[in-house]
């Protein structure tokens, strides 16, 4: 049964006044190719029985029959039955429930006619159906025609697209429809903002460019409504498609209440049952809630000549329902089907955030509901329910420092217990989640046992992105997890600076000498205090700049130790605090090499960033770092790190300018051969995978 099937267009008898690629072994039709039937599929198996019907008019009209299918190959073997078929095999945006306006628009640009005739999987078109559906276009009569359809088994509803032949239909479903592919083309196709409903929306937009849908009553189907439940499930979808329709035509409201009172009637009616219980207990009307209950009674009676007044009233109902749902969900606001937690400035969450929303999937941040850091841990699982209901399909975790406000052990407890919670509640709601382990294990603590508030993580997570081979062989050894995708971390290229190198030099107090770096914030495992020591072995002949911000009394530690290396002739100076983009420019264009010290790190953004600025960098040799595979970064021993990278230094600091500009430029190079839309497409290929994945 097709998903296509507008609730809206149907009359209950008591009521009535992005593709993949094509597959094909049929040749072009040999009757000039003028007409192209499509049908939309998903998981229908009922298409088999009406391509049987539609093949011998297909062909007695030299028509192209395409199929846009989304079953993912589940309906293949129909595909192998039908080879005089055009299959597209269609994957839309992941996010989506429904891709029925995307299907629609695939499968009209790919079609060869002159004339696009709808029909939809599980339907029973009339022996003459397709040559009579489109005489009147093909005669030039009209542009646009729809048809009939008939319930096969009444149990609610009777019909949809019905009309006296001949007349105009405002409310036309192309499960029965026809037009000129040059209308099509003339109004830019479906709308693919809707998830239902864009048939009506597209019939509208065509009569506003003066093409109005007529009626052929000749030209019916039959339809199969289905299952009670199938039925109140099409209602749900097409009260979220009315409700949307509502608020993209304002013009058309008064005429959508006129035509559809139960898309008004019945949501005021549900609005209205608390209210009742309100003047109930407050106001002493104890007869209200009687009344409010009474209604639906008056409703079953004016349905009274339907086959199932009950059922009719039920299914109006749930449609109302759908409507108040959808319009508080548009009136809150809709979210992107992606969010990054934490709301994090880093570089890399904010490239890969663009990169993603320029691709086509749109990504929002975690944004916290309170000014409460402890209250807004306290909401999390709420607000996850909360974002699955305004659209979000995956939370992509990066750091979970924002989940613990307590060093003591209770606190720290406390909080791994309720992260676990916050991970079990997501997934319940039918939330993704997807991890980037920027670090294996986080480098300072942020719950009471943070392997274990890991392994939570990793075994929860539905995916798991590492930025490099070793750090996917980490969490693997660490955790058994197989479900991690290597993704390199991108460029993080920076603008030139605005002012003249020999000007930041000249106010660094660098002048001449070899300037050596460290920016980044200041932490004990940045091994800080090993630049510092090994700094004092150069004595003044080199320059050392280190700038960024840390703990109050850390900060105070490195100056005391800048202190007494520049005593004994070292010429460091450390600037603690926030740096703007410009200060850090400027740092790098000072700057002959950059030095990162680390005692422990999987990655880092500071490293690639000072690459992509073309600088030479140092780092200790550790396997988690060895992925930074270019001639611009020299390696120490980290068995004796001040030693050591005294030594690297030295050997830098030896090399005239030409040399370490080779350097630079290598540096460069390799940093920029990643490319953010390749990483934004690994990774929007991954949320496809687990979001589809059963």
């Amino acid at each position: 049964m097709s998903t296509t099937k507008p609730n809206d267009n149907r009359k209950s008898t008591a009521d009535a006044p992005s593709t993949r690629g094509i597959n094909s072994n049929a040749g072009f039709p040999v009757r000039g190719n003028r007409i192209s039937v499509v049908i939309l599929s998903k998981d229908e198996p009922e298409l088999a029985v009406t391509l049987e019907i539609l093949r011998p008019q297909c062909e007695a009209s030299g028509a192209e029959c395409i199929v846009v299918d989304a079953s993912e190959g589940r309906l293949e073997h129909i595909h192998q039955a039908n080879d005089w078929t055009r299959w597209i095999d269609f994957k839309g945006p992941f996010w989506r429930s429904s891709t029925i306006p995307h299907q629609r628009n695939a499968g009209c640009r790919a079609a060869r006619g002159d004339v696009i005739a709808f029909c939809d999987s599980g339907l029973e078109p009339n022996e003459t159906w397709l040559a009579t559906l489109t005489a009147p276009l093909l005669r030039g009569d009209h542009t646009m025609v729809c048809g009939p359809v008939y319930a096969k088994r009444e149990v609610v509803y009777s019909a949809f697209n019905d009309a006296a032949d001949g007349a105009v239909v405002l409310k036309a479903a192309t499960a029965n429809m026809a037009f000129l592919k040059s209308v099509f083309d003339e109004v830019g196709g479906f709308d693919q903002r809707l998830f239902y409903a864009s048939d009506y929306d597209f019939v509208w937009r065509c009569a506003l460019n003066e093409h109005p849908c007529y009626q052929v009553g000749a030209a019916g189907m039959l339809m199969d409504f289905g299952v009670p439940s199938l039925t109140l499930r099409r209602s749900w979808r097409y009260g979220r498609g009315w409700a949307r329709l509502f608020s993209l035509h304002p013009e058309r409201r008064v005429w959508m209440m006129k035509d559809a009172p139960e898309r008004v009637i019945y949501p005021m009616w549900i609005v209205l049952g608390p209210l009742s219980l309100v003047a109930a207990a407050y106001r002493k009307l104890r007869w209200v809630p009687f009344a409010w209950l009474l209604v639906p009674v008056l409703l079953m009676a004016r349905n009274r000549k339907s086959a199932r007044p009950d059922a009719v009233v039920v299914d109006h109902i749930v449609g109302g329902a759908s409507v108040l749902d959808e319009s508080l969900r548009r009136a809150i606001g809709e979210m992107g089907p992606v969010v990054f937690l934490p709301n994090d400035e880093s570089p890399y969450v904010r490239h890969l955030a663009e990169a993603l929303t320029e691709l086509g999937t749109p990504v929002s941040f975690w944004r916290v509901p309170t000014g409460s850091a402890t209250l807004n841990i306290l909401l999390g699982p709420v607000w996850a329910i909360l974002l699955a209901w305004r659209g979000v399909r995956i939370i992509h975790v990066h750091w979970t420092y924002g989940f613990s406000r307590t060093s003591d052990a209770l606190g720290g407890r406390l909080a791994r217990w309720w992260f676990a919670m916050f991970l079990r509640v997501a997934h319940e709601a039918g939330l993704k989640i997807i991890w980037t382990a920027h670090n294996v294990l986080p480098h300072e603590a942020v719950f009471d046992d943070d392997v274990v508030a890991r392994r939570l993580l990793a075994k929860s997570a539905d995916g798991i992105i590492a930025l490099s081979t070793h750090g996917a062989e980490e969490l693997s050894d660490l955790f058994g997890v197989t479900n991690v995708t290597v993704i390199p971390h991108g460029p993080l290229e920076t603008a030139s600076s605005a002012r003249a190198r020999d000007d930041i030099r000249s106010s660094l107090n660098v002048d001449s000498r070899i300037c050596f770096s460290f920016f980044g914030n200041l932490r004990p495992y940045k091994g800080v205090e090993t630049l510092i020591a090994a700094s004092a072995l150069l004595g003044s002949s080199a320059a050392i700049r280190i700038t960024g911000r840390g703990d109050e009394r850390y900060v105070r530690e490195l100056a005391q130790m800048t202190e007494r290396a520049n005593s004994s002739g070292a010429d460091i100076q450390i600037e603690p605090g926030w740096r703007t983009d410009a200060e850090i420019v400027d740092l790098l264009a000072a700057s002959d090499v950059c030095v990162f010290p680390f005692q422990r790190v999987d990655n880092s953004g500071s490293v690639l960033l000072a690459l992509a600025a073309g600088r030479p960098v140092i780092i200790p040799d550790l396997a988690s770092l060895r992925h930074l595979d270019t001639p611009g970064v020299f390696r120490y021993d980290p068995s004796d790190p001040v030693r050591e990278l005294s030594a690297a230094m030295a050997v830098l600091a030896n090399l005239d300018d030409a040399e370490r500009e080779a350097l630079g430029v290598a540096a460069r190079e390799w940093a920029l051969s990643f490319d953010w839309h390749d990483i934004a497409e690994q990774t929007a290929a991954l949320y496809a995978d687990v979001v589809r994945k059963k």
